[in-house]
């Protein structure tokens, strides 16, 4: 009995550190059979996921179209053409887009302000010619037969509310129409002296020769 309190007292040290080693491994062994547990994703990739699925979502796109118009500009512009324009627009800024106004412009009779409708023309006068302030017109078909200018029976008063024509050219016509006799058709009036293909494209639409 003796002998082994003599043998413990002897190697407590080692048997304290034998002890020790063998919780250690114990405890050892039992964290390497626990299952790891699922690692949190982090918030900043909870956010992405979010950002992307709402991203992801169809995007409807508008199925109104803007309406469009189409304007013809003709006279003393730098690209005298048809042009698209918008509702809001006015007759300054398709001056603009058919590039300004010429040095031989003549504005007086311009309204920059008046605002556009769909096939609209518009004529910007040279500043030789003699005008009335009408500038624009809506199409033929939107025009009643009896409004129009008949060629063969108007007098000086009635010409003079076309487009580019003055005392002087509405005298012309006049005299024209007594030498030639009646107006065949409206392009005749190009024979008159003094009216050319400018002038007649600005008033067409509001002339006839019916009978």
């Amino acid at each position: 009995m003796e002998n082994w309190r003599t043998w413990v007292k002897k190697y407590q040290l080692f048997l304290l550190a034998g002890f020790i080693l063998l919780q250690t491994i114990g405890i050892g062994l039992l964290l390497l059979n626990r299952e790891p547990a699922e690692e949190e994703a982090p918030l900043s990739d909870w956010v992405i996921e979010e950002e992307e699925s709402s991203t992801a979502a169809p995007i409807l796109e508008s199925t109104v179209e803007p309406v469009e118009w189409m304007v013809d500009i003709k006279g003393e512009v730098r690209n005298p053409g048809v042009y698209p324009v918008e509702q809001n627009m006015r007759v300054y800024d398709v001056i603009e887009l058919a590039g300004g106004l010429k040095d031989e412009a003549n504005t007086a009779t311009l309204n920059f302000a008046q605002q556009l409708s769909d096939q609209m023309m518009i004529y910007v006068p040279h500043k030789d010619e003699e005008v009335v302030p009408v500038q624009s017109q809506l199409p033929s078909e939107n025009v009643a037969e009896t409004d129009l200018i008949n060629l063969n029976e108007a007098d000086v008063t009635a010409l003079l509310t076309l487009p580019g024509i003055g005392e002087k050219k509405a005298q012309l016509i006049l005299q024209y129409r007594t030498d030639n006799g009646s107006f065949a058709n409206i392009e005749e009036l190009m024979e008159v002296k003094g009216i050319g293909q400018k002038t007649f494209d600005a008033l067409k639409e509001q002339i006839t020769v019916s009978k």
